[in-house]
């Protein structure tokens, strides 16, 4: 069965939602450092999953149907402009979707819940509800945007989807440079990165360092002015 393009994207955001449901339960009795690591564990066990999997080329891909590269355009810069615009589209939704949500209650729940969770719920913060909302919000836009990268590539691969570097080294260093709670930092630090990335790429190893050390200097800076008052007569 043959599927239009957006219909399918909207499928991966609908499936990758509905597995962070299912491992949510499991993977928020983690902490901390904990967290991170069975996040990277599920990571790979999914790598694993889709490795030994035939119907989906196992550890050597498998390309994507002709027909679908065809539908997005009769040469390749007619295909990559129709992923652009889609991955616009995309990052116009999840940005206009921020804005009100970085201004509403919820956000200064956040806020409470990772400064002191036990202190949050003495003041009335439900900590779990407001986990699970941004958890299964940011699976589905991963899943979304996962399946925009691959349209791009037009193979789907266990490298590209779940490249460690790809998809959580460069993407947590744009969120440190772009700082947390500010709706423009982590575009403007996607601006810098790849700026970075092409000035520095034949550096080497050199080019990797330098980008954790600008990573630990933003990181340090942010964690002295990362605390924001809530508005005036306003309650969490």
């Amino acid at each position: 069965m043959e599927w239009p393009i957006l219909a399918s994207v909207g499928f991966a955001a609908t499936v990758t939602a509905a597995v962070s449901l299912l491992v949510f339960p499991v993977l928020f009795r983690l902490r901390g450092p904990q967290f991170a690591i069975g996040s990277w564990v599920l990571a790979e066990m999914c790598l694993l999953a889709v490795a030994n999997t035939e119907k989906l080329g196992a550890s050597t891909g498998i390309g994507l149907p002709i027909q679908i590269a065809r539908s997005m355009g009769s040469s390749r810069a007619d295909r990559e402009m129709f992923v652009f615009l889609l991955v616009l589209a995309l990052f116009a939704l999840i940005f206009v979707g921020s804005v009100p949500f970085l201004r509403s209650k919820a956000d200064y729940g956040l806020l409470a819940v990772r400064d002191g969770e036990g202190a949050a719920e003495s003041v009335g913060v439900s900590p779990v509800p407001l986990k699970l909302g941004v958890y299964v919000a940011t699976a589905a836009t991963t899943g979304a945007i996962g399946a925009a990268v691959l349209l791009f590539k037009l193979r789907v691969t266990t490298g590209s989807a779940f490249s460690l570097i790809g998809w959580n080294a460069f993407v947590i260093f744009i969120v440190i440079i772009g700082g947390q709670g500010r709706i423009w930092g982590p575009v403007l630090s996607a601006v810098l990165f790849f700026g970075l990335r092409k000035a520095l790429a034949d550096f080497g190893a050199l080019y990797l360092i330098l980008l954790g050390a600008i990573a630990v200097f933003f990181w340090e800076r942010s964690q002295s002015s990362s605390w924001r008052p809530a508005p005036a007569g306003s309650a969490v």
